[in-house]
């Protein structure tokens, strides 16, 4: 049986993910999709790429450092940040673009003046992605896209290949605010998203849970049925 599929209430973890989820599903999704975001382009290989930069690794450090445990942090939330406002705020996650980048910022290039460090990048019309960039600049780096996968419909136990997305962080967070599948959306979708949205397609419209290579065969058939529902 393909692990490609919607499971069952007893075949869930505590953590709602079926056990396939974390051996095999999660890591084959992102590395058919090359280890990079589908939406965005950016690359990353999980355990692998990015770095944490900061001041503090985490709030527990900053909690170290003034003499406190973690958790009294949310006490001083009027004078000092919470333990989630301070991981926002104090840690991030750089890794490298390349040109295949079709985000924008936040990104930074290394220094060419003579000094170390980095130095944040302006976008600009005429170079207004971080691949215009990293074709430009020996080093190019994006902030927060560490690569996830995405559950469209949002249940954990849908493990069918059309709701599953290799996404960064950050177009996993754009997407879970604005996709909604069973929503209808007459218009033209974005040529990423088209398969994924034929798959749901047939499965909602014609009970059919298609594979991805008879979904492309029909692709041009299927996305015209949200039109005519």
């Amino acid at each position: 049986m393909s692990a490609f599929r919607l499971y069952e209430p007893r075949e869930l973890g505590a953590d709602g993910y079926p056990l396939a989820w974390h051996e095999t599903i999660k890591h084959v999704v992102r590395e058919e999709a090359g280890h990079r975001c589908i939406r965005c382009g950016h690359p990353f290989i999980v355990g692998e790429s990015g770095v944490m930069e900061g001041p503090h690794a985490s709030a527990k450090g900053f909690a170290a450092d003034i003499g406190v445990d973690v958790e009294e942090l949310e006490f001083f939330a009027s004078e000092r940040p919470t333990a989630a406002e301070l991981d926002a705020g104090r840690r991030t996650n750089w890794s490298a673009c390349d040109e295949q980048c079709t985000h924008a910022g936040p990104a930074r290039a290394r220094r060419f003046d003579g000094e170390t460090g980095w130095s944040e990048i302006r976008f600009t019309d005429e170079w207004p992605t971080a691949g215009e960039w990293a074709a430009r600049l020996p080093q190019v780096q994006a902030a927060w896209r560490i690569l996830t996968v995405h559950h469209l419909d949002q249940n954990k136990a849908n493990c069918r290949w059309w709701n599953l997305t290799s996404l960064c962080q950050r177009c996993h967070l754009y997407i879970q605010r604005t996709v909604q599948m069973e929503r209808v959306y007459p218009w033209a979708h974005d040529d990423w998203f088209k398969p994924y949205a034929a798959g749901w397609y047939a499965h909602a419209y014609l009970g059919e849970d298609l594979t991805r290579e008879e979904t492309l065969a029909r692709l041009d058939e299927l996305l015209a049925l949200e039109r005519v529902a």
